[in-house]
């Protein structure tokens, strides 16, 4: 079912219709200039790298005064305007609010999962009307934390699918995992609403990490067996999900898509979930061999000029090996020490709970797998500049 909007969303909703009848020739006159930039919206699908706000832990606790009225980012999270701290387009940008705004726009998070927490006796407790509900809000930013590429997770305790409505979840399930629509949900999501994409938007794709996480956790369960029988694993997990991603990029453009920009997949194995690990290595070869097939998958779009990749794996990489350049100081440790249901998380991060002050913008990784905001501000800025070089992909 879809739930009505909450009162934080309206002013968007309010916003998008505005730009809507704007794009449409309507609420304007004779005097308004006409908007001749070549790209005029951005949609962004992907997981938690790209998510904009889609969950909004604060409605968890019985406790009111420290409920917010939007969704976190899984990043740290500095003031909009701090000295010494990045300018953010919004508190705890991620990439993709970065690149939106480089091109004079704005990401709003599609749906909005609102958390409820469980009593000593299994009863819901939280934010009275608000608790467990998944709204609908029509954003323009469709990646949610814990999507997987094209493997679907949303189900509640009954089995029963969850796409908008109420959702409540047993002790040690995380809301990600019990309401995250894959990146091909996501893309579904938006054609049912709109139908296809246009030459005026930016499309920001990204995906696989999830899919790689679980294939590692299910490794070290034992799921594969001995060393040679998880290699094998992790070749067909390669070939699986490049195969996934590529399938997505042909749904894009076979719906209208003539600017899309794909941010390949970090190195897992220089993350602190894997670092200095037994499987540091296996993550880091992974994720090569994965963005490579991904590369040689997407080249005609490439030639074609209808899709820039942007080598993040390289970006992150090149600040550890460098990060007096990118005016860091630590690389290697988690900024965060905010615990969630399955250990540190960025989305509950914020000021109080940093390892050190200014963690956020001095440190790369604010918990095992995720960037701060420096890390963030990063990425964007360089993918938005490897954009923009390519023809069609400009102001």
């Amino acid at each position: 079912m879809n739930s009505s909007l909450p009162r934080a969303s309206r002013p968007f909703a309010v916003l998008l219709l505005t730009s809507l009848l704007a794009a449409c020739g309507g609420g304007g006159d004779a005097s308004t200039p006409a908007d001749t930039r070549n790209i005029k919206e951005v949609i962004s699908f992907g997981d938690s790298l790209s998510d904009v706000g889609t969950y909004n832990p604060t409605t968890a606790d019985a406790d009111l005064t420290n409920d917010q009225a939007l969704g976190l980012r899984f990043t740290t999270k500095p003031l909009l305007k701090a000295e010494g701290k990045p300018d953010q387009p919004t508190p705890g940008a991620v990439w993709t609010d970065v690149v939106a705004a480089a091109y004079g726009l704005n990401m709003t998070a599609n749906r909005q999962v609102s958390f409820s927490g469980l009593d000593a006796a299994g009863k819901p407790v939280g934010t009275p009307g608000v608790m467990g509900v998944v709204y609908s809000l029509g954003g323009n930013a469709y990646a949610e934390g814990g999507a997987r590429i094209e493997t679907e997770l949303t189900v509640n305790a009954q089995g029963q699918k969850i796409v908008d409505g109420v959702v409540t979840v047993a002790p040690g399930v995380t809301y990600q995992s019990a309401t995250a629509l894959s990146i091909k949900s996501q893309i579904a999501k938006y054609k049912a609403a709109r139908t296809s994409f246009n030459s005026s938007q930016l499309v920001l794709l990204q995906g696989g990490p999830n899919d790689f996480l679980a294939f590692f956790a299910a490794a070290k369960a034992g799921a594969y067996g001995d060393l040679a029988g998880i290699q094998i694993a992790a070749n067909a997990e390669v070939a699986k999900n490049t195969k996934a991603i590529a399938d997505r990029v042909s749904e894009l453009l076979a719906a209208g898509a003539t600017h899309i920009l794909y941010s390949n997949m970090p190195d897992l194995g220089v993350t602190p979930q894997f670092k200095g690990t037994a499987f540091a290595a296996l993550a880091t070869g992974v994720s090569k061999g994965y963005n490579d097939a991904v590369k040689q998958a997407l080249a005609k779009a490439v030639t074609d000029k209808k899709l820039v990749i942007f080598d993040t794996a390289t970006l992150v990489n090149t600040a550890i090996a460098q990060p007096a350049a990118f005016k860091l100081s630590n690389v290697d440790q988690m900024a965060c020490n905010s615990v969630g249901a399955t250990g540190v998380t960025a989305l509950i991060c914020n000021a109080k709970t940093l390892v050190a002050p200014n963690a956020d913008v001095t440190y790369l990784f604010a918990d095992s797998v995720h960037p701060t905001v420096a890390g963030h501000t990063i990425w964007g800025t360089e993918a938005a500049k490897a954009a923009m070089k390519v023809e069609g992909f400009g102001l």
